[in-house]
């Protein structure tokens, strides 16, 4: 059987178990990552492909979906992908599951007893399922807010808040705990508040910083000892502003970034 033919295979399976195909060999992993690849894979199993650009203008949030492929390539049915499926329409996204499309969205104008008391909604905005899940007791400001799906199968997910003290949720016990304060060095932060981590076999990581503005490039060396081998400082020309931001990696050589420039 030829590779074409087993990748036409893969194309059928889920998004989850297309991640396993990719740890068989390194020439399946970077051709599941090709756009000819994911294309075929969203006509044939109705799936989207995309992101959530979120903006906040007279003091509300307002979400769109943009599309990363050609409308004459979308798959029918998935016209229509937003927020308005949730009960309120002034939500802001906190935290997401890129792989599984589920996000964490916090409802900030309920008001109860006199006082405000956000709503926390996780949703899946391609199958406009959502759920309200309990609050987190925080006395201090969130610096980072992390989603990840630990499994498809018997769907459970877990969601972190750096913050003191520092709150976690399960979705098997459907309850709020706490973990021990997360302690940096001294001469380390987190780069941006609120700031998207990357999700990888369970675990999230957020990008921290130094006081400098350069940007490292560290990739997973082996996905089954989660080691992860600092690559090459990542150089990119061709922008106006050199301090632009990293937003998503939609493939394994993509990166999508945001900027002042106009």
């Amino acid at each position: 059987m030829n590779e074409d033919t087993i990748l036409d295979i893969i194309s059928h399976c889920s998004s989850t178990e297309i991640a396993k195909f990719r740890l068989l060999n390194k020439a399946c992993n970077k051709r599941t990552y090709e756009f000819f690849f994911i294309n075929r894979h969203l006509r044939v199993t109705n799936s989207v492909f995309g992101y959530f650009i979120q903006s906040y203008k007279r003091f509300r949030y307002r979400s769109s979906f943009v599309s990363c492929i050609e409308e004459e390539e979308e798959a029918p049915g998935n016209n229509g992908i937003s927020l308005e499926f949730l009960p309120s329409r002034d939500v802001k996204i906190e935290a997401c599951d890129t792989h599984h499309g589920i996000l964490l969205c916090v409802d900030n104008d309920k008001f109860k007893g006199g006082r405000r008391i956000p709503d926390y909604i996780v949703c899946k905005p391609a199958t406009k399922q959502y759920r309200i899940i309990p609050n987190p007791k925080t006395r201090y400001f969130t610096i980072a807010t992390g989603l990840v799906v630990i499994r498809s199968n018997q769907f459970r997910y877990k969601i972190v808040k750096v913050s003191k003290p520092m709150p976690f949720f399960d979705s098997d016990s459907f309850a709020w705990k706490r973990l021990n304060n997360l302690e940096l060095p001294m001469d380390e932060f987190f780069w941006r508040s609120n700031y998207q981590p990357v999700s990888s076999y369970g675990f999230l990581h957020w990008l921290t910083s130094k006081s400098n503005k350069e940007y490292d490039l560290w990739v997973l060396e082996n996905s089954f000892e989660k080691s992860w081998v600092h690559v090459k400082d990542v150089n990119i020309t061709g922008l106006e502003d050199k301090y632009f931001n990293p937003l998503w990696f939609p493939s394994n050589n993509v990166v999508s970034v945001a900027s002042f420039c106009r």
